[in-house]
């Protein structure tokens, strides 16, 4: 299982050790004041664009922590509590979410698809152009918005390539490689390797670490770009990633 790791927007040095919740030590499940492990509270926390993809976070205490763009799809989170979090553009594609609380969190463009929330306390949640587990998109019935003139522009893909030269990246994290991204009139951006999505991302560009298996083969990248009003908007390329 592929253990918690910061983003990579955070250096390791910049790492301080400080666990809540455990007395583990490793680097490899823990981030600022917080430890990745089951039952573990680390509330009120700013834990954005985190990799936390198949962890077992059964029974932890994630309440009020703010948890834009992380990566939580196929997370055991089997009772753990987001009470008010901020969970935008995160994914929890697959995630077992059974018993969890969620009321009051906040899931603006995020990714539930496949997830089972069955029992979870859904109470005051506010959705927002969000993938749910039936594959379904809600709308913004928690936004209370206005907009005049005339509709909004759909989504646009201003370019979309691979970092130069192209490597393959391989750490705590796993294999993948970084791709530069532009869009336009977006409200969340999905990354896919041969039509499988694989992480998202928030914002208007940047720079992306997309997980693929460096295996010397041809491998399709696809950036979707979704907006207030459809179509959403994609852009392709293909690329042999080597060791």
């Amino acid at each position: 299982m592929r253990r918690a790791v910061a983003s990579l927007l955070a250096g390791a040095a910049a790492v301080v050790l400080v666990g809540c919740g455990s007395n583990d030590t490793s680097l490899g499940n823990r981030f600022g004041d917080c430890t990745f492990d089951p039952h573990t509270v680390c509330t009120n926390q700013n834990l954005k664009s985190l990799s936390l993809a198949s962890s077992d976070l059964t029974g932890a205490d994630f309440s009020g922590s703010d948890l834009k763009g992380t990566d939580l799809n196929h997370a055991i989170l089997r009772d753990t509590k987001f009470v008010g979090s901020k969970l935008w553009v995160t994914d929890l594609t697959g995630a077992d979410l059974r018993g969890a609380d969620l009321s009051g969190a906040t899931l603006f463009d995020a990714h539930l698809e496949g997830a089972d929330w069955t029992g979870a306390n859904l109470s005051g949640v506010q959705y927002c152009n969000t993938f749910l587990p039936d594959g379904s998109m809600s709308d913004c019935p928690a936004l209370d918005v206005t907009v005049s003139g005339p509709p909004s522009t759909p989504p646009s893909v201003t370019s979309f390539s691979t970092s130069q030269p192209v490597t393959c990246l391989n750490d705590a994290i796993g294999e993948g490689i970084e791709v530069d991204w532009k869009v336009k009139n977006a409200t969340s951006v999905s990354f896919l390797v041969d039509d499988v999505r694989a992480t998202t991302a928030a914002g208007s560009h940047g720079v992306k670490r997309v997980p693929v298996n460096c295996d010397g083969k041809p491998h399709v990248f696809t950036i979707q770009a979704f907006g207030a009003v459809p179509p959403l908007a994609t852009q392709s390329f293909t690329v042999n990633v080597g060791r």
